[in-house]
């Protein structure tokens, strides 16, 4: 089984260094950032964060950072006392949106905590971050500065701005347009169980 991952990643590797080498601003099929590539129409593989802010476009599917299985027991095992079941601080301006990541169809992973901009569904394993618009679903934790539309997490969602339906076990934001449905919840106006509600700006 250790090979086939192994000539996976070394496949990874080579279009990412034949990608760096040609450095075409877009491609359409299948591509790997990070890279010097700005737009891929297709399948990308996101296979390291984006540590020095240069965003891409994904339009189709993205898989970001799915060699992080290996450390999910560590991760988990930080979460119970880490800054992901807070809601985020917004530190950005809107200058700096413009270094996100924007994926614009289905946005796939097990750990992603790079600045992304999720048009469309949002699947991670641990944790989901960034600002989506749309569905985004994890077993674990939603941590978006923005969430539009629905968060659906099994252990809770912490999200700064949320327009729209929050479910989880436990739900927080310091400004909610919409519903929080689970076990306890909480919002600028009030806490709930349940079910709690803000539909004021």
């Amino acid at each position: 089984m250790r090979f086939p991952i192994l000539y996976l990643f070394l496949i990874i590797n080579f279009f990412s260094y034949s990608q760096i080498k040609q450095a075409p601003h877009q491609i359409i099929g299948f591509g790997a950032t990070p890279s010097n590539i700005k737009t891929i129409n297709g399948l990308n593989f996101n296979y390291f964060f984006n540590e020095n802010k240069t965003a891409h476009k994904t339009n189709g599917v993205e898989l970001n950072n799915l060699w992080m299985i290996i450390g999910v027991p560590i991760i988990l095992g930080e979460l119970p006392g880490s800054d992901f079941i807070e809601p985020p601080v917004e530190k950005f301006s809107l200058l700096d949106i413009k270094r996100f990541n924007i994926v614009n169809g289905l946005n796939i992973g097990f750990f992603d905590p790079d600045d992304n901009i999720t048009n469309g569904i949002e699947l991670n394993f641990v944790i989901n971050s960034g600002i989506i618009n749309g569905i985004a679903i994890t077993p674990f934790v939603g941590n978006h500065y923005n969430a539009n539309g629905i968060s659906i997490s099994g252990l809770g969602n912490y999200d700064s701005r949320a327009r729209g339906i929050q479910i989880g076990l436990f739900n927080k934001c310091n400004d909610l347009k919409g519903l929080q449905i689970g076990l306890w919840n909480k919002n600028q106006k009030r806490s709930l169980p349940i079910i709690n509600w803000n539909f004021k700006s």
